[in-house]
């Protein structure tokens, strides 16, 4: 059965849930540091920008560090996907989201940078606020407690409604089930087909798709090898006690 636990832990382990700060501080500290990315101001930025998992700057800022993924291509797959939807939020906070923003912060020159300067870089480099002086102010306050590990973030704990739970947010992602906050054209003169169309042509419904068929075969497999063994077992008592 360990496949199959494997393959549960990996549709988790995908998904980092909205607003789940503790997923993405053991996240972030366990990847960023291959990307050559200082985890304690990677985490510090997101502190002072998206922490609280709320979409912002109208409806365009998305995840941890408020990127704006539907206005501006090379951010994933959600260009023109427009404002205030809560699949692409689910997906800015998913491990693929959460590497696209990493990605981004190492061709900002945050790469190779420790300390009070990766934080500087993060802040002046890669978030570029309105405000950068006095965002970088803030989120100095974070930097020494994400680098000691005494910041331990928290998980919703009530998903209900949301896609802010790994299995909520993956299935948002497949269906849909929150769309853009923009009108979804009709199709044949039907809204519905429209929108049914829309989900399945949107990047996030293979995204999601792909995970899930991946997970379901690993536990197949899983459940395969498990009961194979215990036939093997079987066949060898029933051998042994023919021999006696």
């Amino acid at each position: 059965m360990a496949l199959a636990a494997v393959a549960l832990a990996i549709s988790s382990y995908l998904m980092v849930a909205v607003g789940d700060t503790a997923g993405l501080i053991q996240y972030v500290n366990e990847h960023a540091p291959q990307l050559g990315l200082d985890p304690a101001a990677v985490l510090s930025a997101a502190r002072v920008e998206g922490w609280s998992g709320a979409i912002g700057d109208g409806g365009l800022a998305y995840g941890p560090w408020q990127d704006h993924m539907t206005e501006f291509q090379g951010r994933g797959p959600w260009y023109g996907s427009g404002r205030n939807s809560q699949q692409v939020n689910a997906w800015a906070w998913s491990s693929a989201g959460i590497d696209q923003a990493m990605s981004e912060m190492v061709s900002a020159g945050v790469k190779g940078k420790s300390g009070l300067d990766a934080l500087h870089a993060m802040i002046f480099g890669y978030e570029r606020s309105s405000d950068m002086p006095g965002e970088y102010n803030n989120a100095k306050q974070w930097y020494n407690s994400f680098n000691n590990g005494s910041v331990v973030g928290t998980t919703p704990g009530d998903t209900s409604g949301t896609a802010e739970g790994p299995i909520e947010g993956g299935l948002a992602l497949i269906t849909g089930a929150n769309q853009t906050s923009e009108s979804v054209p009709s199709l044949l003169g039907s809204q519905d087909l429209g929108k049914a169309v829309a989900r399945l042509t949107s990047p996030g419904f293979w995204w999601a798709a792909g995970l899930f068929i991946l997970a379901g075969v690993l536990i197949i497999l899983g459940l395969v090898i498990y009961f194979h063994k215990d036939i093997e077992s079987a066949a060898g008592r029933v051998a042994a006690g023919a021999a006696a």
